[in-house]
């Protein structure tokens, strides 16, 4: 082992550079190649926000109790860390080095020998990112404590670094990813280089690499980078940018992207921010072997992800899938994630959602392990053709159960021996001695009743049924009727559809599906994946319980969950499903295409190119957008509802539901009621509001809202960009009020429209005997008659209000200024004190506390004045006679 002299240095010399994030090895824009001054490093990686204190992340408790769950911890796998070495004497990463400990290997290619500690001045990193991943201790796990981990070092002992030293340990990699007891299935690169894009650059150097490494099935999780602030615009640090790899950026407490954190649209967002985990002796002056510390960056999410990998991997491994990929493990991880909406670029992102990602792949069913639906094996080759004259017998190990010509009706009961109904003759046989089970339908209607007892899965399908134990496999086929039902322990059943049209009806206390000349059931499971994939107009209906159930929809996917039960439906064109009573909760994806969602108190319907999906009687519905461009639709009642838009979210509610959509391209709400409230907040863009008597729209971000119904009506924008709005009164007696950061509009039915902080806003009164009051800002206001209205300036908004008949203005403050145009013979202006009062036409302006005014007529008009001991100054413009002394 390498020695480790004691360290003189205080670690807070290191404080102007505390992040830890990805890892800049070289200024990118000079030369990738050369090594990297330690004096001058960019390390984004270095230490970001180093601290002794509590966590605002704290993962390690949900993450334990998903492996608890589920029994994973990433066991049988290799994770190769490419980093600054990791301190493998930690107790928590083994405390040792070589096949008989957690660090099962790897080399130093920054100083080219086979000990690649983690010991330089500024070593901590590779040993705090290892923790991440699989840490294990009394006080600590990192996300998969189970795997072995391999350390490749590719930085000195002076913080230098070169691309080169990442380019060979990649290729170690390969050459060596079946070298250990365990096979190495993923690599963490928690480093980086001064880039922020969507594409590499020119003079990347490592895509042949990813490129053999995805072949070969490894996933490889790169940290995005930490220099969003720097850049301020989309993109993401090289190597994160190698389409071969899967970028990691990283998400705070709140569960929102990183202020610090890079992104792009293939991101996944994995915890970042004040990550506990472990730390070499030589940080705490060679005190101790067992120290950690909370950091924070993109490093600390990259490793979570490769953790989760890990676990999702072994998940797949344990419900049969053998072709496990990055391809696979990314796009699993995509689909289940938590979509999360960013004001600062307005863009979308995926924040990984590990208890989803596993349970979903638990509920999955490879394909390479399901039966062919056309199998059409000769059942007489898998039998011993030797006569015989029992219909249930054992050669060698195997129960063959063989039909008639005529209809049969067959029972198996695996409770505790072997128990056979043939038609109504009995016989038993000891389960201890049967290895495999083997019943064949012959010609007639043929039914089979089985029931079972402690096997692991069971796979349902036109004719057939198949069941998996440890010691026993049992395999009916060839009728037209099966009923399975459940034992103890009996494991997850999968039910496979036919080439035709079928019908599934399935609850969790029984599941039937039926389609042409054929009908199975199942009775007891409480797991249960039901597969429309062999083609025809597929349709089935969930039933729930009358307590809380659970309903999640994912494109083609639907989950029905109540408590540990479960039933997943898979392919369907169409679906319903009901909750039948207690608090029940929707939770619904759209798939790749243009989807339309409907979301009508609790009824819901989500329509995709290829399948409707339909819900009823759920009091909670949640509907994410994350591709295409997607609509969704709110439908009121009668009862007093309210709406908010928000951060992208839309929330519609009555007391007795509640509907939420995020991320829609297009939203429609019709509200019904009397006393509806909507309430509207702006992106961090350019938006647009408009009102009118029936409704209302919102353009935000990538987002238009459309809304009717609606009898009060707020509207928020504080979040940034320069705002306008146009409201639109009706044909009765309208009135307006407006100060420096408000607008009210309330119509003659008593619909009332209010905005805050808009920037550019237009009132339009149309019809009827309509006032407005208008109050001025503390500062400097400008006042100026219109065509058909009046226009109100300030330092930070102009608001213009028209068709008024009754306009009232008071300065409040500043240095203000009125100008009323376009007098004609009939008009007349009258001031006294510190008012003064324009009559125009139809219209009456007055104006108070202001410091200047000017009046002008309208060209060859002689005008009226009535102006007086006045405290302003005045000034008339053009032609005008005085109506009094």
């Amino acid at each position: 082992m390498k020695s480790k002299p004691n360290r003189s240095f205080q670690f807070e010399s290191l404080e102007p550079r505390l992040v830890m994030s990805a890892q800049a090895l070289s200024n990118f824009v000079a030369d990738l190649q050369a090594p990297v001054d330690a004096a001058g490093l960019d390390l984004d990686q270095r230490i970001e926000m180093l601290t002794q204190s509590d966590g605002t992340e704290n993962f390690q408790n949900d993450v334990a109790a998903i492996r608890e769950q589920y029994n994973l911890s990433g066991n049988g796998q290799t994770v190769a860390v490419i980093d600054s070495g990791i301190a493998f004497d930690h107790l928590a990463l083994g405390g040792g080095f070589g096949e008989d400990y957690r660090v099962v290997g790897g080399y130093d290619f920054a100083e080219n020998d086979a000990n690649p500690y983690d010991d330089g001045p500024v070593g901590l990193h590779g040993t705090h990112v290892s923790g991440i991943i699989g840490a294990s201790s009394d006080e600590f796990d990192g996300v998969a404590p189970g795997v072995d981990l391999v350390s490749l070092r590719v930085f000195d002992d002076n913080g230098a670094g070169q691309l080169a030293w990442v380019e060979q340990a990649l290729q170690w990699v390969h050459e060596n990813r079946n070298a250990f007891e365990n096979p190495i299935t993923t690599v963490n690169l928690s480093v980086g280089t001064q880039w922020n894009s969507n594409v590499i650059p020119e003079a990347a150097q490592l895509e042949d690499e990813f490129a053999l490494l995805k072949d070969a099935g490894i996933f490889v999780s790169v940290a995005a980078g930490n220099l969003f602030q720097d850049f301020n615009e989309v993109g993401v640090s090289y190597p994160a940018a190698s389409p071969f790899v899967v970028p990691v950026a990283s998400h705070a407490s709140d569960g929102q992207i990183s202020d610090f954190s890079q992104r792009n649209d293939r991101v996944l967002v994995a915890p970042g921010e004040s990550i506990l985990s472990t730390a070499p002796d030589h940080v705490f002056f060679g005190s101790e072997t067992d120290g950690f510390l909370r950091t924070s960056g993109t490093s600390q999410a990259a490793p979570y992800v490769a953790g989760a990998s890990a676990l999702l991997r072994e998940a797949f491994q344990e419900v049969g899938h053998t072709q496990i990929d990055q391809d696979l493990l990314y796009d699993h991880f995509l689909s289940t994630a938590d979509v999360i909406h960013d004001q600062v670029t307005g863009g979308s992102y995926h924040r990984i959602n590990l208890a989803q990602a596993i349970e979903a792949a638990f509920e999955s069913v490879p394909n390479e392990n399901v039966a062919s639906e056309n199998d059409t094996t000769p059942p007489d080759t898998e039998l011993n053709t030797e006569p015989n004259t029992e219909p249930a017998y054992v050669d060698n190990g195997q129960l063959i159960v063989r039909g008639t010509n005529a209809d049969d009706q067959i029972e198996l009961d695996f409770t505790s021996s072997i128990d056979v109904s043939f038609n109504g003759q009995e016989f038993s046989f000891d389960r201890s001695e049967i290895a495999e089970v083997l019943v064949i339908g012959s010609s007639g209607s043929d039914s089979i009743v089985a029931t079972l007892d402690n096997f692991d899965r069971t796979v349902v399908r036109n004719g057939r049924v198949d069941a998996f134990a440890d010691s026993i496999e049992f395999t009916a086929r060839g009728f037209e009727s099966i009923d399975v039902v459940a034992g103890f322990n009996s494991g997850r059943l999968v039910i496979n559809d036919s080439a035709g049209a079928d019908t599934v009806s399935a609850g969790f206390d029984s599941i039937a599906i039926s389609g042409d000349q054929y009908q199975n059931t199942a009775t007891g499971f409480s797991r249960v994946t039901v597969n429309s994939s062999n083609g025809g107009y597929d349709r089935i209906e969930l039933q729930g319980t009358t307590g809380d159930d659970r309903f999640s929809s994912d494109g083609d996917r639907n989950v029905l969950r109540h408590g540990e039960q479960r039933i997943v439906a898979v392919g369907f064109e169409n679906s319903v499903v009901y909750g039948r009573g207690g608090e029940d909760f929707a939770t619904l994806r759209d798939s790749a295409g243009n989807d339309q969602f409907v979301l009508n108190g609790k009824r819901f319907s989500a329509t995709a190119p290829d399948f409707l999906t339909v819900g009823y009687g759920f009091e909670r519905t949640n509907t994410i957008s994350r591709t295409g461009f997607d609509t969704v639709s709110f439908e009121g009642g009668e009862e007093a509802e309210r709406l908010l838009h928000r951060n992208g979210k839309t929330r519609f509610s009555d007391g007795d539901y509640l509907n939420i959509a995020s991320g829609f391209d297009q939203i429609e709400v019709n509200a019904f009621g009397p006393d509806d409230v909507a309430r509207i907040h702006d992106s961090i863009g350019n938006d647009s509001f408009i009102s009118s008597e029936t409704g209302f729209e919102f353009h935000g971000g990538n987002q238009s809202l459309y809304a009717n119904g609606f009898s009060e009506i707020d509207v928020f924008a504080d979040s940034g960009g320069i705002d306008s709005a146009t409201l639109i009164g009706s044909n009765g007696n309208d009135q307006v009020f407006a100060n420096n950061s408000t607008t009210i509009l309330t119509n003659a039915d008593g619909q009332q429209v209010q905005l805050t902080e808009f920037e550019n806003v237009t009132v339009d009164t149309l019809g009827g005997l309509d006032l407005a009051n208008l109050i001025g800002s503390e500062g400097r206001d400008l006042l100026a008659t219109l065509e058909n209205g009046i226009e109100l300036e300030s330092s930070i908004r102009r608001l213009e209000v028209l068709g008024s008949e009754d306009i009232q203005f008071d300065g409040r403050g500043g240095v203000d200024e009125v100008i009323f145009s376009d007098f004609d013979s009939l008009d007349l202006i009258e001031g006294l004190g510190d008012s003064a009062t324009a009559y125009l036409n139809s219209r009456t302006i007055e104006a108070t506390n202001f410091e200047f005014l000017e009046a002008r007529t309208r060209d060859s008009e002689v005008s009226n004045y009535d102006i007086a001991a006045v405290d302003y100054l005045f000034l008339l413009d053009g032609d005008w006679q005085q109506t009094s002394d």
